[in-house]
């Protein structure tokens, strides 16, 4: 199960590389992302470079965009790799462990930090910005703040 689940979360990861943009493609250097959920699974957020971000719950189809500039995206990376380990050095131990994958690394990391993951998905949550397309609706934005228990 913990194999399938983190191929799971690798997936989705690599989904929001390809729709971030293609180095090959674009003529533009790779953009740089992390992810952290939690429950591993859960509730995602999805950092990129310029510290913009998305809200996801697990591969529901569903996002909230988060404005640039809301993250220190290196700061994010050093915190998030410090408190966590990869996930060849144990299982997934409780609602209270989420997953880390980060931009210099295809391993998969688990945290045991529920307080560090949801000052992040908060942080995000508040810095949310507003619909502006089909993908973006109001109804998708109400749909992960219940399945992430966010409120106003």
């Amino acid at each position: 199960m913990q194999t399938r689940l983190g191929r799971a979360f690798g997936a989705g990861f690599a989904l929001l590389l390809l729709l971030a943009g293609d180095d090959a493609t674009a003529g533009t250097k790779p953009v740089r992302a992390l992810s952290v959920d939690l429950p591993h699974g859960g509730c995602r957020l999805t950092i990129l470079e310029d510290g913009q971000a998305s809200i996801h719950y697990g591969a529901a189809p569903r996002r909230v965009r988060v404005a640039p500039g809301t993250f220190d995206f290196d700061a994010v990376a050093l915190s998030l790799r410090s408190g966590s380990y990869p996930q060849g050095d144990g299982a997934v131990r409780s609602d209270s462990t989420g997953s880390v994958s980060l931009p210099d690394s295809q391993e998969l990391r688990f945290v045991d930090d529920p307080v560090l993951v949801r000052s992040l998905l908060e942080r995000a949550w508040r810095a949310r910005a507003a619909p502006t397309q089909p993908f973006d609706s109001e109804e998708n934005y109400r749909w992960v703040a219940r399945a992430c228990g966010f409120s106003d």
